[in-house]
């Protein structure tokens, strides 16, 4: 049997080991999951102070988040931790980069164009850029011109952005595995904007989705749209006096704010328009939509003449809150 001094010794060995650091020691794919669900890389940063080897771990994350939500200081700072964050970051590619920055009234363009150079060498899957406060820019600022560079590699771009900002798109080179792409709040050229998005720069391209973007010349111009690719469109660009879409495999197609349109697409199933319909041309319309979402105040006689059927009919109407002549 074991005296009382040999069980007292090793209670003591055992007592003063170094314990084994069993998470470290798995490998970064694990380790990567885990990180993953803390959510935002700022909070991933954090631990390092766990060990050396998880100082690397964070910084070859296949995601990065950096959200508004983590964020408890100044949007100033804010800023700062987004670029420390992807100085930080050593890995060759990531398949997300999510940017999401509190509003402020801040050089929109010298602080977000470093962002999108990493994500134009770095991005292989989902960049996504939010700017979220109307105070970043209410379009009584200056104008600020932002480059959009050429981001080869990624699949879906979303762009919410502030609405003194000019975004111009690179003249050349392409998009080549861009499927969906979000551009909202800022201003555009027409006739860049329609080079971006057609096949020659976007050749993949199914999805567009153009929310609340005004155009950057003072008087009206146009936008011409042909994509081999596009399956979905959502045109919502200010003072676009006429708007060309030629696209053979569109399916769903949304306009507002074009003074007219025509459009080249045989295969569209659904429509959703406001303004004066009878101004936009349909040369392949079949006869049949299998969703139509339309402004009753609108004209319409001319579009809902060529067809003999509609799925579904959503209709949006407009009461004046006061009729003077109903009496009670």
């Amino acid at each position: 049997m074991d005296s009382g001094d040999g069980r007292r010794r090793r209670r003591s060995q055992s007592e003063g080991a170094t314990p084994t650091d069993r998470i470290s020691a798995l490998p970064d794919e694990l380790l990567h999951g885990i990180l993953l669900r803390v959510g935002c890389a700022r909070d991933a940063a954090r631990t390092a102070a766990l060990s050396r080897r998880w100082r690397r771990v964070w910084a070859t994350m296949p995601e990065l988040h950096l959200r508004r939500s983590a964020w408890t200081s100044s949007p100033t700072s804010a800023v700062s931790l987004v670029d420390g964050a992807l100085a930080g970051y050593s890995a060759p590619t990531l398949r997300l980069l999510d940017i999401d920055v509190p509003g402020a009234r801040l050089a929109v363009a010298t602080h977000v164009a470093p962002w999108l150079r990493f994500a134009a060498e770095r991005v292989a899957g989902e960049l996504s850029i939010r700017l979220r406060s109307g105070r970043y820019g209410d379009g009584a600022g200056e104008e600020e011109v932002l480059d959009l560079p050429v981001c080869g590699a990624a699949t879906a771009i979303h762009l919410r952005l502030v609405s003194h900002l000019h975004l111009r798109p690179p003249p050349g080179g392409a998009f080549a595995a861009l499927a969906t792409a979000t551009i909202q709040s800022c201003r555009v050229d027409g006739g860049e904007l329609g080079r971006l998005v057609s096949s020659p720069q976007c050749p993949r391209l199914e999805e567009l989705y153009l929310i609340n973007v005004a155009l950057v010349a003072a008087a009206a111009s146009d936008v011409a749209i042909s994509s081999a690719s596009l399956r979905r469109l959502r045109f919502g660009v200010c003072d676009t006096r006429r708007l060309d879409v030629d696209a053979p495999e569109l399916r769903f197609l949304s306009v507002s704010n074009a003074g007219e349109a025509r459009v080249t697409a045989g295969k569209v199933e659904e429509v959703a328009h406001t303004g004066d319909m009878d101004r936009y041309e349909y040369t392949q319309l079949g006869r049949h939509l299998r969703r139509l979402e339309i402004d009753l105040t609108s004209p319409m006689a001319a579009f809902l003449g060529r067809l003999d059927t509609v799925g579904e009919l959503s209709l949006h109407l407009a009461f004046q809150s006061e009729l003077s002549d109903v009496r009670r």
